[in-house]
């Protein structure tokens, strides 16, 4: 048998973090704007592919859901998107939380951490640039605007059909999270329409340059879990995942259940629906504490503190990181963050504040689900 001498010292890591860095460390939709910017009623285009993503991937879950970012890039490159101008349109969007350098740092330094997002690379290297993230550690969706694929009919066609997408209707209607029982009628028209135009564009000359991209979507998220976890060998039940959106819900929900720590920060209700813990907070220091406590005690030392989430018990509770907890007490002197174990009986009250919560500060539009 090999001799490790690390593990022998005692310096092999016990625990992990998983999280998706868009809507934890940062507020804004990269690829969301980057569609405003470039296309005509691009915001209401991408809401519409994102609606459509969620409808086959959640209500209809359909084997091979569509993944949006993957549908949108042909679109942006029609428009004259380049890598050059995605990652410099990158770097002036983004929008750090308070608090996330910080907690980036300290997050690190603590525990091994890897990050998986959707989102483009170009978002991505703006991102680990600003918190001074090694991109080794990332899995993002690996898309390239750039290449000689270039067919003046096809990015006319495309041009066209980005006009169609946008003109749908997004119904405001909610769906049960335990089951469908129909569509609104615009949601009807929605899928059937990008059913025809996603057949479409498999079928022209410039998707057979897109089609093998890496791209990252809610299963290829479980999918890196699973080959971190193998990498590390460290358990789901030592795993803390922190996500928000509606494609983190599937990686909660197997951190949860295997007795991991499961945080739903600033979630959409998929999120929070798959978390253990849900954070409500203008500032990240929460998940600092959270985390370490995590870290250094266990899943059950954070229970402890969270249901005694009040100052005076704050102040002067045990913990593993006191210096930590006063600074998180000092960043909020009037009203502590929301944090809250989630459950059966409370689920929907804080799926729907922490919902309400991201679409004031977020400017994000998001598939609702209700209970």
């Amino acid at each position: 048998m090999e001799y490790d001498l690390m593990e022998e010292l005692g310096f092999i890591e016990d625990n992990q973090l998983i999280l998706d860095c868009d809507g934890v460390f940062t507020c804004n939709n990269y690829v969301k704007n980057l569609c405003t910017k470039m296309i005509r009623n691009g915001g209401k285009f991408f809401d519409v592919i994102s609606r459509y993503e969620d409808l086959t991937t959640f209500a209809l879950r359909e084997e091979k859901p569509v993944q949006a970012v993957k549908i949108i890039t042909p679109f942006l490159k029609a428009f004259g998107v380049t890598d050059h101008y995605a990652y410099n349109f990158a770097k002036k969007d983004l929008k750090v939380m308070s608090g996330a350098r910080t907690t980036m740092g300290y997050l690190q330094n603590l525990l091994p951490t890897f990050i998986t997002t959707d989102s483009y690379e170009h978002h991505v290297m703006a991102i680990c640039d600003s918190l001074n993230v090694p991109m080794e550690m990332v899995t993002c969706s690996k898309i390239v605007f750039d290449s000689d694929c270039t067919n003046k009919q096809e990015n006319k066609r495309l041009r066209e059909l980005s006009n169609k997408i946008a003109s749908l209707k997004i119904p405001d209607i909610n769906y049960s999270f335990t089951g469908l029982e129909y569509l609104h009628n615009d949601d009807v028209k929605i899928v059937d329409t990008m059913n025809k135009i996603v057949e479409e564009i498999i079928e022209m000359e410039t998707w057979s340059f897109f089609e093998d991209v890496f791209s990252v979507n809610v299963n290829e998220k479980v999918c890196t879990m699973m080959e971190i976890k193998k990498k590390t060998s460290i358990e789901f039940e030592n795993t803390v995942f922190i996500g928000s959106d509606v494609d983190d819900y599937r990686s909660l929900d197997i951190i949860n259940n295997d007795g991991g720590l499961a945080i739903s920060f600033n979630g959409s209700e998929y999120a929070v629906r798959g978390c253990n813990v849900a954070v409500v907070s203008s500032n990240t220091i929460v998940l600092d504490v959270l985390v370490g406590e995590f870290y250094n005690e266990g899943i059950q030392a954070v229970a402890d503190i969270i249901n005694n989430w009040n100052k005076d018990y704050l102040k002067s509770c045990k913990c593993s990181d006191r210096n930590l907890m006063d600074r998180m007490l000092e960043i909020f002197p009037a009203k502590l963050p929301i944090v809250k174990i989630v459950d059966d009986y409370n689920v929907d009250a804080i799926a729907r504040d922490s919902e309400m919560y991201r679409k004031k500060n977020q400017n994000r539009k998001n598939f609702v689900v209700c209970g």
